[in-house]
């Protein structure tokens, strides 16, 4: 089939090279000049495992085109829509995206001998599609819209766009839902047909679920902080066990529910936001997805406090952050936690100093204009580290579990660690350093000998 994606950022980048990977023929439309030409030229504007090789062998194919005119998709069956759909401070979407693409879809299918579906993936509270996309194809026979939300993570997205583990189609239009059938023909996933708002809420929920998972932990971890001798990472591995969490099969829902230093990204906040926001516009208060929202506020704010106190006071101390990107396998800083930390380090007087293997220039250019001068940026942490008082680290590369506790032990003077990832956990520390660990109930942080005993494990 021919089909187009409108947009080739990281949703519509990695769905269209998996369409062209089942067969099909791909058209993306993508108006940022510099983007599309650079993915003419096989560069890839993020980090994602395995893309960059996949659109190498896509753009070798000639089955592969970017276009910028919505023109050039003329004759194609289905076009996915892959935009960006931001939030506003007051958790309202910005749909004028969405409402440029309508348009120019409507147009396409006017013109079209043949019907062409719509398959909407941005992420929008209940009835926006509806509205937009509707309203743009009213008087347009041959066209059909629906919503067919995507649940990609970032660091395995090509897996899951492979193997989706379900199939959310959401139209009342039958020839729209065979045309889905058709595109996903030999996918083994569980295939869910309903209206288009349902669609749209599965989404927000699953979000919202994710959201509330961490939230839970960290709040747990909170409290397990006042409590002698009590380490959440424990408490969770006895949770996991649950059976109704998999038990010792373990479910992959349980990497949620463990502590850290809050979520980042660019979809878990934005969908939160945008659904408590739907939900107060139809008078119903969302007092758990505030709750979960204000506990990852405020949950490296006090990572930030609790490595403050047990510093003595952070004016005038060199601190170092290390890991940038809101997860490891990626340079997406979009909603990183590091950005409220850095800032909140930088306003208690301390000479900041970060450190991400991919993402550091990212986090410069998103850091508020003024603040950039406040941090240094270095590409060895290595060698910086004998001359910092505290460690503050934030995401979980795997050059920082394996290599700072060798790189601490040649510290010659006292140093502070806060571990936002538990990457340290049952690590052997020298006695210069303090150790803070989200969840570490008194008897259990600055332990010199080793950071914690080892968790235990349930899978």
């Amino acid at each position: 089939m021919k089909i187009a994606v409108v947009g080739a950022g990281y949703v519509g980048l990695v769905s269209g090279l998996v369409h062209w990977e089942r067969g099909h023929d791909v058209a993306f439309v993508e108006i940022d000049d510099a983007r599309r030409e650079g993915l003419m030229r096989g560069v890839v504007p993020f980090r994602e495992p395995g893309v960059e090789e996949l659109l190498a062998r896509a753009n070798a194919s000639g089955r592969v085109r970017f276009v910028a005119d919505f023109d050039a998709i003329l004759g194609v069956c289905a076009a996915f829509v892959c935009v960006p759909t931001p939030v506003d401070d007051t958790g309202r979407t910005d749909t004028r995206a969405l409402v440029f693409v309508a348009g120019e879809l409507a147009r396409v299918a006017r013109r079209s001998d043949s019907f062409v579906g719509i398959f909407v993936r941005s992420s929008c509270v209940p009835g926006t599609t509806r509205s937009v996309f509707g309203a743009a194809l009213r008087d347009v026979p041959a066209g059909a819209f629906g919503v067919l939300p995507e649940f990609l993570r970032e660091g395995s997205a090509l897996e899951d766009q492979r193997r989706p583990d379900r199939l959310i189609v959401g139209t009342e239009s039958e020839r729209l839902r065979d045309l889905a059938r058709s595109l996903y023909a030999g996918v083994d996933a569980a295939l869910v047909e309903t209206t288009v708002e349902t669609a749209e809420l599965v989404k927000l929920a699953n979000n919202a679920w994710l959201s509330t998972c961490i939230s839970l932990a960290n709040e747990i971890a909170s409290i397990a902080e006042h409590v002698p001798g009590v380490d959440a990472d424990v408490v969770f591995a006895g949770v996991h066990l649950d059976r109704r969490l998999g038990g010792p099969g373990r479910a992959a829902i349980v990497d949620y529910l463990k502590p850290g230093a809050g979520f980042g990204g660019s979809c878990l906040g934005k969908d939160l936001r945008a659904l408590a926001t739907f939900a107060r516009e139809h008078a119903e208060p969302p007092r758990m997805l505030d709750a979960v929202h204000a506990v990852n506020d405020a949950q490296p704010i006090r990572l930030v406090a609790r490595l403050e106190a047990t510093a003595e006071g952070l004016a005038g101390k060199r601190v170092l952050v290390l890991g940038l990107a809101f997860k490891p396998g990626t340079d997406d800083v979009r909603g990183t936690v590091a950005l409220p930390i850095v800032a909140k380090l930088a306003s208690l007087g301390a000479s900041v100093i970060i450190h991400d293997p991919l993402a550091a220039r990212k986090f410069l250019r998103a850091m508020p204009d003024g603040d950039r001068d406040s941090v240094v940026s270095v590409d060895d942490w290595r060698a910086v580290l004998p001359d910092v008082a505290a460690v503050l680290l934030v995401t979980a590369w795997p050059e920082y579990a394996k290599d700072l506790p060798t790189a601490l032990a040649g510290c010659e003077r006292p140093v502070v660690v806060a571990d936002g990832r538990s990457v340290l956990r049952g690590a052997r520390l020298p006695a210069l350093v303090r150790y803070v660990g989200v969840g570490l109930g008194p008897a259990s942080q600055h332990d010199p000998e080793t950071v914690a005993p080892d968790v235990p494990r349930s899978e």
